[in-house]
């Protein structure tokens, strides 16, 4: 909250999504309210990441939305540096994204995102990961209504809309980190680690079936190797002992 009132450019608008919080949250929006005017969703119950966001996004009522999630912070010039993009983008443009640097739980600096800026080529890298930080991207809210919103049933949904919204429009990352990522530490099991990697299977088959023309041979490629890894995946998890058995 705190860097999004620090901005050189100010929000149109902010809308903060509370999913059945039970913590101290409520007592932490109301002192920043005093300080920026800003709507409050209270879901009633925690919903889920998803349903969540979608609520955000039913709220909206500016053309263009920003997002920025409860452990992520941007730069104070984050929003401007969105908005001189977008004043030279092209009418077809749906999506516009900054770079990100990725944070760890001691706050050391761990890496930053990367990948193609625009055109087929960032199509192309969809097939393989998606390249567009979900705190660092805007969207146009139209085309997120007429796309659906954020997928429901997947582990990736903003991967999955940003699919969705480049098969219609395009989109471009600008070449500037303005966006800060905090990557929490902690093993994943085996079988969350199979649930994701089949999640991404399905998205990257998304991608493989809208933009293969773009690159029909590395895309096969890149999509074979992620089946892979789910059948290795899943192989391993089948050979494992249950523990629970005696």
């Amino acid at each position: 909250m705190r860097s999004i009132l620090e901005q050189t450019r100010q929000a149109d608008e902010v809308i903060i999504v509370d999913d059945g919080s039970t913590d101290d949250t409520s007592r932490i929006l109301q002192s920043f309210g005093r300080q920026h005017s800003f709507r409050i969703i209270r879901l009633p119950e925690k919903s889920g990441f998803t349903a969540a966001i979608n609520a955000g996004l039913d709220a909206c009522r500016c053309d263009w939305i920003a997002r920025l999630d409860a452990d992520d912070w941007w730069e104070s010039n984050h929003l401007e540096t969105i908005r001189l993009a977008l004043a030279q983008a092209d009418k077809d443009t749906s999506l516009v994204a900054t770079r990100a640097m990725y944070w760890n739980d001691e706050h050391h600096k761990t890496g930053e995102s990367c990948g193609p800026i625009h055109g087929d080529a960032l199509r192309c890298f969809m097939i393989n990961d998606n390249p567009f930080v979900h705190s660092a991207t805007v969207f146009r809210l139209e085309a997120a209504r007429q796309a659906g919103g954020y997928p429901g049933g997947v582990r990736w949904e903003d991967y999955g809309l940003w699919i969705a919204l480049m098969s219609t429009g395009n989109g471009q990352i600008v070449d500037t980190t303005t966006v800060n990522c905090r990557k929490q530490a902690g093993s994943l099991s085996a079988v969350s680690k199979l649930a994701a990697l089949r999640s991404r299977l399905e998205m990257q088959r998304k991608a493989w079936r809208l933009f293969r023309h773009c690159c029909p041979l590395t895309g096969s490629i890149e999509l074979a190797l992620t089946w892979v890894r789910v059948f290795l995946a899943t192989a391993r998890r089948m050979m494992k002992p249950d523990k629970r058995c005696v």
